[in-house]
């Protein structure tokens, strides 16, 4: 989100409503703002206009900066119960969509989950899963891997890795992730990745990952593709150097 977006909500705080009465304003995906947009919109905070409603929706809000997190009031919403989720897919879902559900990888919320099984694109989850054993192994050049999986939705590719990094993570201590769905074979390839590095390396990718969304959200110049090529090969730098002891 940039900082163009947030000072539109400025300007429309400016104008006085039909009414006269509040004006609310939604910001979805406000863990995405870069630093100059999370200052703009600090300005709206610090001295909100009357009668306005301003609602941030974010999926971590551990990535929105402290002093915007201190003038708002906290509401989670927690998913419901994977079980009461598979039931409800089952429910929503026709045929081909639920059939997707067991051919291929996908992970998220109720209605995200619905959308990725009832549309036609493949799941980028397992395609994903390839390119890191491929990285790991060094069967690849980084370059080409990185281009095979990148798609215009960056942050979703960073999700998706640091959602995978953490699979793996848990199943060298036996435990999984809920509203995941892994295919046998993604499955088995992560845990197999993950029985050949050690918790520090991908702890350390983790935040290699960290780094990388905060470089994307904080600068438009910089080239999403850049990033995420040097991801990759930082990934395969932690493969062999694991692989080397």
């Amino acid at each position: 989100m940039l900082v163009d977006q947030i000072r539109a909500v400025g300007t429309y705080y400016t104008l006085k409503s039909h009414a006269g009465g509040p004006k609310i304003t939604i910001i979805k995906d406000a863990d995405t703002m870069n630093q100059n947009a999370a200052n703009a919109l600090l300005k709206v905070l610090e001295e909100p206009p009357p009668g306005a409603l301003i609602m941030l929706l974010a999926a971590s809000t551990g990535s929105l900066p402290q002093t915007i997190l201190s003038r708002c009031q906290r509401l989670e919403l927690r998913v419901s119960d994977p079980a009461v989720v598979d039931r409800w897919l089952e429910q929503q879902c026709a045929g081909p969509a639920l059939e997707r559900l067991r051919q291929a990888s996908f992970s998220g919320a109720p209605l995200r989950l619905l959308a990725q099984l009832e549309s036609e694109q493949s799941s980028p989850i397992d395609a994903l899963a390839e390119s890191l054993v491929a990285g790991a192994g060094g069967r690849a050049n980084t370059i080409e891997l990185a281009a095979s999986v990148t798609s215009d939705d960056h942050d979703l590719l960073l999700s998706n890795l640091d959602l995978l990094v953490r699979v793996m993570l848990l199943a060298k201590v036996g435990n999984e992730l809920p509203r995941l769905y892994l295919t046998d074979k993604t499955s088995k390839t992560l845990r197999e990745i993950a029985n050949k590095l050690n918790s520090k390396r991908l702890f350390l990718f983790l935040d290699h990952i960290s780094d990388a969304r905060a470089m994307l959200r904080r600068s438009s110049g910089v080239r999403a593709a850049d990033v995420i090529e040097n991801l990759f090969y930082q990934w395969a730098q932690l493969a062999h150097m694991e692989n080397r002891q």
